[in-house]
């Protein structure tokens, strides 16, 4: 049985190394990239990722917000996850259609294993924001 394979999309090295570990070390397969211009070209292979992990401040033209827009027009079933440290990210997070799923940053990488865990076996968490305590 082929890994999950995460498409993990962060600009802060130390945060990616360390999502990007924890992520493998509960047995997924990360590719990692730090902006959302390169997201965005290895979202081209169509059945090559089967979840995408993304914070929303990203260097570069496409932030995450713009890349889960993209993500949803060429993968419409590919669930998404977008991370963030702020409101104004968590709002538009919410304002997308259909809203997508939103974890504040900081969190503990219990935490993300577990969003991460749900995305993948429910195949889409609705809209709404995950709270350490919500995924029991």
């Amino acid at each position: 049985m082929p890994l999950t394979h995460i498409l993990l999309v962060e600009d802060e090295p130390l945060t990616r190394a360390l999502m990007a570990e924890s992520l493998d070390g509960a047995g997924y397969e990360v590719t990692a990239t730090c902006t959302g211009d390169e997201a965005a070209i290895l979202l081209a292979d169509r059945d090559r990722f089967d979840a995408l992990l993304t914070d929303v401040t990203l260097p570069g033209s496409i932030d995450g917000i713009g890349l889960a827009e993209h993500a949803r027009e060429v993968h419409p079933r590919l669930p998404v996850l977008i991370v963030s440290g702020t409101a104004a990210s968590q709002q538009r997070a919410a304002a997308l259609d259909p809203p997508t799923a939103y974890m504040p940053k900081p969190f503990e990488m219990d935490t993300l294993l577990a969003a991460v865990s749900r995305l993948i076996d429910t195949g889409m968490i609705e809209g709404g924001t995950i709270e350490a305590g919500s995924l029991t």
